[in-house]
């Protein structure tokens, strides 16, 4: 049966490029596998894709009778558009999500990544790399890791990351910059796709979003459009019928994050984990991923009790 190799609907770049590359390594190793997207892409992915001239495609619109394997998630409702009996595997990066995955084989690494576990793998089988996925690998590698400035950035990360440069001369890391600057330009029609906040994260009896948005000038692009994060934060409360919702914003060439809680309940709840609010935003040096914020929280929560 063929395998299908899928991530979370509107997806970014280490999603996309973990699905087209695996897909591309089974089929090399004499497997017949595809991938599939649900969903509209992060611009980051249109932004690599123009500069190298790639083009992807969905092979595929029925996943029925195919067998699932699933990247860069581990929660059951960021692929819901699968039945969770025909996933065999997930390869992903963030913490658990107490989801049932069944039967499934389950590969979850403490990695900046995604990316870097599929690379590994071409690189430990010795199987030749493609143009087009040596370039998305290595980008989604740099796009994960804030070029390396992710507090989760492991030396596999680097060293992949090197690597893929090593397979494809075209890879050019004067290119990061611009490709980081043109991909914080939003059109405020699609700040809600960019904000992703569409998952759900369990935390003890508490469900929450957690959203993330990763632009230059993080500080500048929430005074300009506060009021419009402020509108989807409510929206999603309503539509998941929850109350706690923020936005984790990161500055990606400054290098520092900020904790945007606009309503009470959040950052209520936040308080109880240590984090402090001046006015509506909790600012830290550093970068700091929404996945190492959801493995604090569940990290503090096991240790309180």
């Amino acid at each position: 049966m063929e395998k299908v190799v899928v991530t979370y609907t509107n997806p970014d770049l280490d999603g996309v490029a973990s699905a087209f590359a695996y897909s591309e390594l089974l089929n090399k190793q004499g497997e017949i596998a595809s991938y599939y997207i649900n969903g509209i892409v992060q611009k980051e992915i249109d932004v690599v894709c123009s500069l190298f001239n790639i083009k992807l495609h969905n092979k595929l619109e029925e996943l029925s009778n195919k067998k699932i394997i699933v990247v860069d998630t581990n929660t059951l409702s960021a692929v819901d558009f699968v039945e969770p009996k025909q996933i065999i595997e997930v390869i992903d990066h963030h913490p658990l999500s107490g989801d049932n995955l069944g039967n499934a084989v389950v590969d979850i690494q403490q990695i900046g990544a995604v990316c870097t576990i599929i690379a590994e793998k071409f690189k430990e089988k010795k199987i030749k790399i493609s143009r087009e996925f040596a370039i998305l690998l290595y980008y989604g590698i740099i796009s994960n890791t804030i070029n390396f400035n992710a507090k989760e950035t492991t030396q596999r990360d680097r060293k992949m990351a090197l690597w893929l440069k090593e397979q494809c001369n075209e890879i050019d890391v004067f290119l990061i910059k611009y490709i980081f600057t043109e991909k914080s330009k939003i059109d405020i029609k699609n700040l809600r796709l960019a904000m992703e906040v569409n998952e759900k994260f369990k935390l003890g009896i508490e469900e929450i979003i957690i959203g993330q948005l990763e632009i230059v000038d993080a500080k500048g692009f929430l005074e300009k459009y506060g009021d419009n994060i402020n509108k989807i934060i409510n929206q999603v409360k309503n539509e998941y019928e929850i109350s706690i919702v923020f936005i984790n914003l990161i500055d990606i060439l400054e290098g520092y994050h900020m904790i945007y809680a606009p309503d009470k309940n959040a950052q209520d709840f936040l308080n109880k984990f240590g984090i402090v609010f001046d006015g509506n935003l909790c600012k830290e040096k550093g970068i700091v991923l929404r996945k190492e914020i959801k493995r604090y929280l569940r990290e503090t929560l096991k240790n309180n009790n």
